[in-house]
């Protein structure tokens, strides 16, 4: 198992290498990067480690594309995490920057919700993404499913 985590982490991180070098000239697909997130976010809530772990390795190589470090290492950080947990607390990191990233650039199908649960993360409370005016939480999953407030939107186009 660690020598298969590690060949894992040894390809993801060729991956970024390569994929770094491309993103200065392409820019992604937004809406590409908004789905998978919610793939991801979607497989939180159900508490699948294996089936999040697959989710952030595809977030992350999408992310890889923006040319955005910061987006990069903190969708790494997700990939690489080896617990719930430790992945709800990464995650909560990666929202915060995709949420600052989406209010810069268009081209967003459909508006985004900022939802925000505040006993999230030992009650240091946390944010998350949907495209959904309901609130799913990806923090407790079935647990504490509809815990939180849809507190901002960000708009399809805004620049």
């Amino acid at each position: 198992m660690i020598i298969k985590l590690f060949i894992i982490q040894m390809a993801f991180g060729l991956l970024l290498v390569y994929t770094n070098a491309e993103a200065r000239n392409w820019q992604p697909n937004t809406q590409k990067l908004v789905d998978q997130y919610l793939n991801l976010a979607n497989s939180l809530v159900k508490s699948d480690l294996k089936k999040s772990k697959v989710q952030a390795v595809k977030l992350a190589e999408i992310v890889a594309t923006t040319g955005s470090s910061e987006l990069q290492t903190k969708a790494a950080a997700v990939a690489f995490s080896s617990s719930l947990p430790e992945m709800r607390s990464a995650f909560s990191k990666l929202s915060t920057s995709l949420k600052v990233y989406l209010s810069t650039v268009p081209a967003l199908d459909e508006p985004i919700y900022v939802v925000h649960c505040p006993m999230a993360l030992n009650d240091t409370g946390a944010i998350w993404l949907t495209d959904e005016k309901k609130v799913v939480n990806p923090y407790f999953g079935m647990e504490m499913l509809h815990c939180g407030t849809i507190q901002g939107t960000i708009n399809p186009g805004k620049l």
